[in-house]
């Protein structure tokens, strides 16, 4: 499979008191390794940005980092654990692993490293599956912030990290071969994606 992806999490909650946003676009490639099990790996870019009133302020003397842009580099394994005798219904399970950064000689600095497991209960309607499940997310984000020659290094923690995942995904095209999905979460901050997939 093919996949096309964008989105963005809004404000994940840190226990330093700080958030952490990011907004990206990747690729992905999947391939079946038996009739229950895929693998897919991912690559992209993303905007990082932190809001921390505890460290230095920004250029623009206020609470927002940004960190420019950064390679997205990601792997998964997904399950179809169960799966009724209609088809109607399916229980899947995944794992994977993210990182996010890029090396820089100047400026804000930061690796994004997060692994993921969901679980997750779909029903299916005709065209139209809709699912919902739990997702956990374990994230450590070390930065470097520089203003004006004055430097800071840290590392933020979730506050969180499981919370609930919902989405659709919506079969087009004659051959029923393209995917068009909506996926939400929510885990210390809300998160969005939409995704267009193309099966082979």
């Amino acid at each position: 499979m093919f996949d096309l992806r964008g989105g963005g999490l809004w404000k994940r909650a840190m226990k330093s008191g700080a958030t952490v946003s990011v907004y990206g676009m990747s690729h992905t490639r999947g391939y079946g390794l038996t009739n229950r099990v895929s693998v897919y790996g991912e690559i992209g870019g993303a905007y990082v940005e932190s809001e921390d009133s505890s460290v230095l302020p920004s250029i623009n003397n206020d609470d927002i980092h940004g960190f420019g842009g950064n390679l997205v580099l990601g792997g998964q394994l997904n399950a179809k654990l169960w799966k009724s005798a209609t088809g109607r219904w399916e229980w899947d399970g995944s794992m994977g692993y993210r990182y996010i950064g890029a090396h820089k000689k100047d400026g804000n600095q930061m690796t994004w490293n997060e692994w993921q497991m969901a679980t997750t209960i779909a029903r299916s309607l005709g065209d139209v599956k809709l699912y919902t499940g739990l997702k956990l997310s374990a994230l450590n984000v070390d930065y470097k912030l520089e203003v004006n020659r004055v430097t800071a290094n840290g590392t933020y923690k979730p506050k969180s990290v499981v919370g609930p995942l919902f989405g659709i995904d919506w079969t087009v095209g004659e051959d029923q071969s393209t995917v068009l999905n909506l996926e939400g979460s929510y885990i210390g901050g809300a998160g969005i994606n939409l995704s267009v997939t193309k099966k082979f």
